[in-house]
């Protein structure tokens, strides 16, 4: 199979869908499911646990709410499970700041 993990039904219904010609599902997918890693900005997708983060690519550790460094977090930031330095509405602005210009220079 040429196109694992897919079957042929899968893969042609996907071909059809992007027409074959454009990766922009997979980026809107990658853009609303994942983070680029504070420091090497590979894009990072947290699917459970605490907020505590591990690149695999630079082993840099962050708290997935902040993207602050995890030193810097514990009990007095709310623990493992929450971040009070989390401003949700400063946290959304740079993170679609920070994801433009990553997509605009690949």
């Amino acid at each position: 199979m040429a196109h694992r993990p897919l079957d042929c039904g899968k893969f042609s219904k996907w071909m059809a869908l992007v027409g074959g010609k454009d990766d922009t599902l997979n980026t809107g997918w990658i853009m609303r499911n994942s983070k680029p890693c504070p420091r090497c900005k590979v894009n990072i997708e947290k699917n459970q646990g605490c907020m505590h983060m591990t690149c695999k690519n630079c082993q840099h550790h962050f708290c997935w709410l902040c993207l602050g460094d995890w030193k810097a977090h514990g009990s007095e930031t709310g623990g493992f499970y929450n971040c009070n330095k989390y401003k949700e509405a400063e946290v959304i602005e740079i993170f679609y700041e920070k994801r433009l210009i990553l997509y605009r220079k690949q």
